[in-house]
């Protein structure tokens, strides 16, 4: 949340705790009365919102944390059966070609699919691979980091997308509270013309604080002159 969005979000908290003291003069059914439950089933939005975003963050950290971790592990996988393969076909033609990798796609998703790949298709020629020094856990290791990079992945995607739901029905959240605020002011007005303790009241509670200024940089002063 933006700061201009909590100070907006203060004050349809503060305008809910006026409403809340002089509910006796804004029956349920009144417009009052009415503007005011719409106003507290906002905030009420408006905190679940606040929760489902920070859902979101956590997940889109997560995702590129763990992202970034399981990447190197399996390019490195991927690098090593590609560059034994390179050695394979010289004593065996038939490998040749068969794990080759592209330079035109470096996507995480393509390299995913290609360990995949390279997992099926060493299958057959894992224990022909193992004489020239890959682990015999080769197949299982590059699809277990291939999962693991997909994961994160759509944890990534998940929580970016959760976020920018979360953001946007924040603001809508936040133009809908505002709106409200703006139909109690004149309902309150109206209702409590000629009492300025109630008018004072309402003045503190509605109007929107103004956003802090930055400090004045301190002024150079000039340096004591220098007695001879």
């Amino acid at each position: 949340m933006s700061a201009k969005q909590r100070r907006y979000t203060e004050r349809a908290q503060r305008v809910d705790l006026y409403m809340d003291a002089q509910a006796e003069d804004f029956s349920a059914g009144s417009k009052g009365g009415v503007a005011a439950a719409r106003l507290k089933e906002e905030l009420v939005n408006l905190s679940a919102l606040d929760v489902a975003r920070l859902a979101g963050a956590s997940k889109l950290q997560q995702g590129t944390t763990g992202r970034r971790g399981v990447r190197g592990g399996l390019r490195e996988l991927v690098l090593m059966v590609s560059d034994t393969a390179g050695i394979v076909a010289l004593d065996r033609s038939d490998v040749k070609g068969i794990f080759s990798l592209s330079d035109a796609d470096r996507s995480d998703r393509m390299l995913v699919a290609t360990a995949r790949n390279f997992a099926d298709a060493l299958a057959p020629l894992v224990n022909l691979f193992a004489e020239y020094g890959l682990p015999a856990t080769i197949i299982d290791d590059l699809r277990s980091k291939a999962d693991s990079l997909e994961h994160y992945i759509s944890l990534q995607t998940e929580g970016l997308g959760g976020r920018v739901n979360a953001n946007s029905s924040v603001e809508a959240t936040i133009r809908n509270l505002n709106g409200l605020v703006e139909r109690l002011d004149t309902l309150v007005r109206n209702k409590y013309r000629g009492d300025t303790a109630k008018l004072a009241a309402w003045e503190h509670a509605s109007r929107v604080e103004s956003a802090p200024r930055p400090k004045d940089a301190p002024a150079n002063t000039p340096p004591p002159p220098v007695n001879d």
